[in-house]
């Protein structure tokens, strides 16, 4: 698999400061202000960006981009009311630019007729067809889902919509096939400085208590993992890639998981420290390929495969893994996946591995 890391956070920032620099020159230039919002964006610094994204789109209120950016930076912050009034000045956006906004917001009247004018290829539509008010018929569901799947095998989003509405349609061997965490869960030991991290961790400048749209519960997250100056955790992170490229070359068979196998994907991963009760509420990742978290020790056991809000459980049983210093766990992202409450001091890195598109591996 081929990688596509990151800049280190030093870089990062200097992309920061070298494409302010350039706006400070040419301000009235909207391709430097979007240069600038990606390099924020990459420093994981989420009120920055907002604020930045706010200047943006009041300088170019006929620029939808902005105004979009600025929606959807501001429902990161748990900014509801501001994501809609953003949204609403990005009237000159199309219906398929708006959608995915509109379903994350719950705006569902404005979000129906964009789908209803649609087809299955209409980003977020698995989503809305799941959440909107009363649902969608299992089998409209299942319908959608398995047309994204012939042509994108392995996206978690439609792999879970399909076992979900396999399952309401009491098909419950199929939906527990087609996610596959007993044929795909992965349980091993990695090398890591247990106390390095933690040191590291705990003095991560962008660690928040419960951030908005996270299923963090009683415990804090960070926005960026590595910091200026980290040594274990980029360790870390190289040995996850390392473990992931074994995982990956071990995968045989026909299954949409393993023929949707990325050959270029990027690692995205976080910290999150909590204290006793603390939790991560039933959630999946429908970005990724593979899932995984990393214990650094103590705490509540990870729930692999739980019902999600509706009750439904497309894996049948669920998985319970204690935790361990060291321990790797990986597992399909379109598994619904929850912790126990801590007992005490809980430190995890969690991660995806999320394919990036149209890169072919190297010759």
């Amino acid at each position: 698999m081929r990688w596509i890391e990151p800049p280190p956070p030093s870089r990062a920032q200097g992309r920061v400061d070298l494409a302010r620099a350039a706006l400070t020159r040419h301000p009235d230039d909207p391709a430097l202000w979007r240069a600038l919002g990606g390099a924020i964006a990459a420093t994981g610094r989420i009120e920055a960006l907002a604020g930045h994204w706010s200047d943006a789109a009041a300088r170019f209120p006929d620029h939808p981009f902005f105004s979009l950016a600025l929606a959807e930076a501001r429902r990161r912050t748990g900014d509801r009311a501001g994501a809609l009034a953003a949204l609403a000045g990005a009237a000159g956006a199309s219906g398929i630019e708006r959608f995915p906004l509109l379903v994350r917001l719950g705006c569902w009247d404005e979000a129906r007729t964009i789908a209803d004018a649609s087809d299955a290829s209409l980003p977020g539509l698995l989503d809305y067809l799941a959440e909107r008010p009363g649902g969608a018929p299992p089998d409209a569901l299942l319908a959608v889902a398995e047309q994204l799947l012939a042509t994108r095998p392995g996206d978690a989003g439609a792999l879970h919509h399909r076992a979900r509405a396999l399952a309401l349609l009491g098909r419950t061997g199929e939906a527990r096939e087609t996610i596959g965490l007993d044929q795909f869960l992965r349980i091993d030991a990695i090398a890591i400085d247990p106390a390095g991290l933690r040191r590291e961790i705990l003095a991560n400048d962008t660690l928040r208590a419960d951030p908005p749209g996270k299923s963090t519960h009683g415990g804090r997250q960070t926005e960026a993992l590595v910091r200026p100056g980290d040594v274990a955790t980029p360790a870390l992170l190289g040995a996850i890639r390392a473990a992931v490229d074994q995982y990956a070359a071990q995968l045989t068979g026909s299954h949409g998981f393993v023929r949707g196998r990325p050959q270029a994907a990027a690692l995205r991963a976080w910290a999150v420290v909590y204290n006793r009760a603390g939790r991560q509420a039933a959630h999946r990742h429908p970005a990724g390929w593979v899932s995984g978290v990393v214990h650094l020790g103590g705490g509540g056991p990870l729930l692999l495969g739980v019902p999600d809000r509706d009750g439904i459980n497309p894996c049948g049983d669920t998985v319970t893994v204690a935790p361990e210093p060291g321990r790797l766990i990986l597992f399909p992202s379109a598994t619904v996946h929850a912790t126990a409450p801590a007992e005490g001091e809980r430190i995890v890195v969690a991660f995806d591995v999320i394919p990036v598109p149209g890169i072919a591996p190297p010759l």
